[in-house]
């Protein structure tokens, strides 16, 4: 018997916050990007779907230039469904098909015109015990890389060790424990 541990970090954003990047100045952009995956996703998908879209991106079916960024918004987020339990000592969550809705969003977030970070997928916690204590529980968290928003340089005693051994290089580790 094993478990795999994997340590995530990033910068999330609320469903809200991910939404308040999609504004009057980027919508027809947007909608332009989302209904061309749109269709991408109907044609690489037609053998499993029958030409049709999963069951995760129908509300995208309607789509259509005339949407203002309220309905565009509503789109969005429909496509996106956290199941599981939350709070419970062992609860998990998942988005329904993250990897499909990720690269929707992906989408999105690309065709908003804004710089910003590299957006990683969208994600769901259940609880403290197998998630932190740091993320919010049950609802959806669109997560970026924090490497694209900070820039870490050597202090003076960095480069001190860094000339002694030859490398300052930070790692990440998880403990675990039964």
């Amino acid at each position: 018997m094993g478990m795999e541990v994997i340590v995530g970090r990033g910068i999330i954003l609320s469903s809200e916050e991910a939404l308040s990047l999609i504004n009057d100045d980027n919508r027809a952009a947007i909608i332009e990007a989302v209904m061309s995956h749109r269709e991408m996703v109907r044609e690489e998908n037609k053998e499993w779907y029958e030409g049709d879209l999963p069951d995760v991106l129908k509300p995208l079916s309607n789509l259509s230039s005339s949407f203002s960024v309220g309905d565009l918004r509503e789109t969005l987020m429909s496509c996106v469904q956290v199941n599981g339990e939350v709070d419970r000592k062992y609860a998990e969550c998942h988005i329904e098909d993250s990897e499909m809705v990720s690269e929707l969003f992906r989408t999105v977030f690309e065709a908003s015109g804004h710089d910003l970070p590299s957006f990683e997928y969208v994600e769901a916690f259940g609880c403290g015990r197998h998630n932190g204590w740091d993320v919010p529980f049950g609802v959806p968290c669109f997560a970026f890389s924090d490497d694209d928003c900070y820039r870490k340089v050597l202090t003076k005693k960095g480069k001190s060790l860094q000339d002694l051994v030859g490398h300052c290089r930070s790692t990440t580790w998880t403990w675990l424990s039964y």
